[in-house]
């Protein structure tokens, strides 16, 4: 891919290289959408091949969020203008078919999960940022 970046076009190459790893893609995406990583670039993220063959088999496990969440500081409330939302609901809007692979998220599950990562952080923010910028996604 080199320098392009356009979400569009990686799903273009996915298609040609590895139909399968379209749906973690999508998911990959759409999480660091909704927790404001800015750095998924084409070297942040890989496939896997089949160790005999070297047939591509799907998406690599997540990889370099440090970007991610609060890494930063705490964002203001997101807007629709937000890069990562408008580049994310732009896919949607081009691949609808793809919606199906977006998980439903909720304040429980997101709070069970900030539990459980035992950090401090202030809880209710990190609630706030991640569920005000899922509410943007289309």
């Amino acid at each position: 891919m080199g320098d392009n970046e356009d979400y569009c076009d990686v799903i273009e190459a996915l298609k040609l290289l590895c139909p399968d790893a379209i749906p973690d893609y999508i998911r990959l995406i759409f999480m660091d959408t909704i927790c404001a990583n800015p750095d998924r670039h084409t070297n942040n993220f890989g496939l896997l091949r089949d160790t005999e063959t070297g047939e591509f088999i799907g998406l690599a496990p997540n990889y370099d969020n440090n970007m991610a969440l609060i890494s930063r500081g705490y964002p203001a409330k997101a807007s629709a203008n937000d890069m990562l939302i408008a580049l994310f609901n732009d896919v949607m809007d081009t691949h609808p078919e793809y919606r199906k692979f977006i998980p439903t998220v909720t304040e429980a599950m997101v709070s069970e999960v900030i539990s459980k990562v035992g950090m401090k952080v202030r809880s209710k923010d990190i609630l706030n940022i991640v569920m005000s910028r899922y509410e943007l996604v289309r």
